[in-house]
C-alpha cells in the first residue's frame, strides 16, 4: 500500500472537520505564520490538534510508509496500554481508514492515523542541547569553563530517566526503540515516551522484531529474533550512563558526543574499553558513576538485566546544596553531595570547616534566618547572599578576604555587620539596600577601599547588569543607619557608597583618606555635618548632592582656599577646624 505525501497530508488536516471520519471534532493548531504545527519524519508525520469539545491537545500521526502488521500490533498495544497508568506514556488509540486523503501517490483515499495525547515540551535531545550550548574555552587557563549552565535541571531530567528505567524494566512491556528523539521533557521537567511503533507487549511473544531501534542505542547483538520484554534494558542503561556524565561534564556532549547519539555509538558498544570518554573518567571518584558504570557494562554484556534488581538503575534526587572537593560551596538549586559540609537547622545555614569559598550566586533569595560560617572561609562571591531577606544575623570569619560585588544586597532584615580584619577592599553594592542595618563595625586597620571611583569600572559593570546599576553603592539603600566610624586605613570611598541612607546624620572622614566617589553620599536627606580631616584632592563636588540638610562641611585649618576650588558649589558650607 503507497501513503500520501506529506504535502496532501497537510491538505486533508487543514479540512479536518471534513475529511476525519470518527475524529472529525479535531481541529489543525496553525504557527504564526498560518501552517499546521506538525514534526515529519522519514515513516510519519504527527500534527497537533485540538479537541474544539474540550480544549485539550492531541497528536494525530499519519504515516508515509507501509508496515507488516502494524494495525493487529497498535491493538495488541492498545490493549496492553489501556490500564497503564503512568506518566511516562500516553495513552493511543489507531484509527483505520480514518483520514480522506485526496492523493496522487496512492490510490486509496482513506488512511489510519493514530490518536495520542500532545506533550508539551522538547524531545530530550533539544533539551540538552538547550541546557549545555554556553560554554566556552577559557584561554587563560586552557580549561573548559561553563556558563549559564542549569546542573539543577540536567540533574532532575536525570532524575527522573533513572525513575521512568526502573519502572519500565520491571513491566512485561518494553518500547523498543529508546532514543533522545522518542524522550520528551515537558515543560515542567518530567518525561515522556512516544512513538511505539517498536513496542512489545505480551501478546506479542513469539513474533519478530518489526524494527530494531537505533544502531546506537541497542545492544550490538541484538537480531529481529531478540523480541520480549528486556529489549530496552540496555539502551535504558546506555542513555542513563550518558546523562548522569553530562549531569557532572556538561562539556563532554560536544566534544565527545552528538544529540542524536549522546555520547556513545554503536562503535564504542563493539570495544568499550578503548571509547576515549571512559578512558578519560573512569575509574570515577564518585561511586554513583562507577555504579551505574558496572550496570552499563553487565548490559553489554549479558544483553539484558535479567539477574538485576532494578534498585541498580538508582541515582539521588538534586537537592538545593552542593560541595565540592575544592573547598566550594556552589548552590544553583542542586545537591551532589548531602550531609557533610551544610546543615540547614531552623533557617539557620551552618557550613563546616573546611569550606574555602561559597560561589556566585550561591544563596540568593535562600529563605534564611542566620548565617554561620567557619574560620576556614576566604571568599564569599558575588550576590551571594542576595535577597535573602529573613537574614537577620552573620558572623563574618576572621580569615575572609573577599566578599563579592552584592554579596549581601538586600538582606533588608539585616540589622548589624562586622566587617573582620582580612577584607582589604569591600566592592560594588556588598550591603546595598540592607535597610535594617543599624551598625556597622570595622575591626580592619588594612581596608584600603569602600567601593570603586573607577567610572569605567562601574560604567560597565551598570551596562552589564542594568537592573543593579542603581545599587553598586557598598551601602547605598541602608535606611537605618544612623553613624559609621570609617577605618583610617581607607584611602577610596567609591561612588554612591553611602546612596540614600536617609538616617545618617554625621560623617567623620578618616585622615587617610585621597579619594572621594561621585555621590558618595547623596540623598541622605538627613545629613546635617561632614568632618573632613585632611586635604582630599581627588574629590567630586557632588558627593553629597540631594542632601537638603547639610549645613556644614567641617575641613583642616588653613585648607579654605582649597576646599573652594574643590567645591565651589558648596564653599558657603565650609568651616575650618581650629
Amino acid at each position: 500500500m503507497n501513503y500520501p505525501l506529506i504535502s496532501e497530508y497537510i491538505e486533508s488536516i487543514r479540512a479536518a472537520e471534513d475529511n476525519f471520519a470518527e475524529l472529525n471534532y479535531l481541529r489543525p493548531v496553525f504557527d504564526d505564520e498560518g501552517n499546521p504545527v506538525m514534526s515529519g519524519g522519514n515513516f510519519a508525520v504527527v500534527f497537533k490538534m485540538k479537541d474544539e469539545r474540550t480544549g485539550k491537545f492531541h497528536a494525530v500521526k499519519c504515516f508515509l510508509k507501509e508496515q507488516e502488521g502494524r494495525a493487529e500490533a497498535y491493538r495488541m498495544i492498545a490493549e496492553e496500554l489501556e490500564y497503564v497508568s503512568s506518566t511516562f506514556l500516553t495513552p493511543i488509540k489507531y484509527l483505520d481508514k480514518e483520514l480522506f486523503v485526496d492523493s496522487n501517490a496512492s490510490d486509496e483515499t482513506e488512511f489510519p492515523v493514530l490518536l495520542m495525547d500532545w506533550v508539551e515540551g522538547q524531545t530530550l535531545g533539544c533539551f540538552l542541547e538547550e541546557k549545555t550550548a554556553h560554554y566556552f574555552d577559557n584561554p587563560y587557563i586552557g580549561d573548559t569553563v561553563l556558563t549559564d549552565y542549569d546542573e539543577y535541571l540536567v540533574h532532575t531530567v536525570t532524575y527522573q530517566f533513572s525513575i521512568l528505567a526502573k519502572w519500565l524494566i520491571s513491566q512485561p512491556f518494553a518500547h523498543g526503540d529508546l532514543k533522545p528523539d522518542n524522550i520528551m521533557v515537558r515543560n515542567d521537567g518530567t518525561i515522556t515516551l512516544v512513538d511505539y511503533d517498536g513496542m512489545f507487549v505480551p501478546s506479542m511473544k513469539g513474533q519478530k522484531a518489526r524494527e530494531l531501534g537505533s544502531p546506537d542505542f541497542r545492544h550490538p547483538s541484538r537480531t529481529e529474533v531478540v523480541f520480549d520484554e528486556h529489549i530496552d534494558d540496555f539502551a535504558l542503561t546506555s542513555i542513563l550512563l550518558s546523562l548522569r556524565i553530562i549531569v557532572n561534564y556538561p562539556w563532554t556532549l560536544k566534544k565527545y558526543g552528538s544529540l542524536d547519539r549522546l555520547l556513545f555509538s554503536e562503535k564504542d558498544y563493539c570495544d568499550i574499553a578503548a571509547c576515549a570518554i571512559i578512558k578519560l573518567l573512569f575509574p570515577s571518584e564518585e561511586n554513583e558513576l562507577n555504579n551505574i558504570y558496572a550496570v552499563f557494562l553487565l548490559a553489554l554484556h549479558n544483553q539484558n538485566l535479567i539477574s538485576l534488581s532494578p534498585n541498580y538503575l538508582t541515582i539521588h534526587k538534586p537537592t538545593k546544596f552542593i560541595s565540592y572537593s575544592d573547598g566550594g560551596i556552589y548552590y544553583k538549586n542542586y545537591n551532589r553531595v548531602s550531609g557533610y559540609d551544610l546543615e540547614i537547622d531552623e533557617s539557620t545555614l551552618i557550613v563546616k570547616n573546611g569550606i574555602k569559598y561559597i560561589d556566585d550566586s550561591a544563596f540568593e533569595f535562600a529563605d534564611l534566618v542566620s548565617l554561620n560560617l567557619p574560620s576556614s572561609l576566604i571568599e564569599i562571591g558575588g550576590k551571594a547572599f542576595s535577597g535573602c531577606s529573613s537574614m537577620q544575623s552573620i558572623s563574618l570569619p576572621f580569615a575572609l578576604q573577599r566578599i563579592g560585588i552584592l554579596a549581601f544586597k538586600d538582606c533588608s532584615s539585616l540589622k548589624n555587620i562586622t566587617i573582620p580584619e582580612s577584607i582589604g577592599f569591600l566592592d560594588l553594592g556588598t550591603f546595598a539596600g540592607c535597610s535594617s542595618l543599624e551598625c556597622i563595625s570595622f575591626l580592619t586597620s588594612s581596608l584600603i577601599a569602600i567601593g570603586s571611583s573607577d567610572a569605567s569600572y562601574i560604567e560597565l559593570y551598570s551596562e552589564e547588569n542594568p537592573t543593579d546599576c542603581d545599587a553598586y553603592g557598598v551601602f547605598s539603600g541602608c535606611l537605618s543607619l544612623k553613624s559609621i566610624i570609617i577605618p583610617d586605613s581607607v584611602k577610596e570611598l567609591g561612588c554612591r557608597v553611602f546612596h540614600g541612607c536617609i538616617s545618617l546624620e554625621s560623617i567623620k572622614l578618616p585622615s587617610s583618606l585621597e579619594t572621594i566617589g561621585a555621590n558618595a553620599f547623596s540623598g541622605c536627606s538627613s545629613l546635617k555635618e561632614i568632618y573632613i580631616q585632611n586635604v582630599v584632592d581627588d574629590i567630586c563636588d557632588l558627593f553629597f548632592e540631594d542632601c537638603p540638610n547639610l549645613e556644614s562641611i567641617y575641613i583642616p585649618s588653613g585648607s579654605m582656599d582649597k576646599y573652594k576650588a574643590l567645591l565651589p558649589y558648596n564653599k558657603n558650607k565650609l568651616i575650618e577646624l581650629i
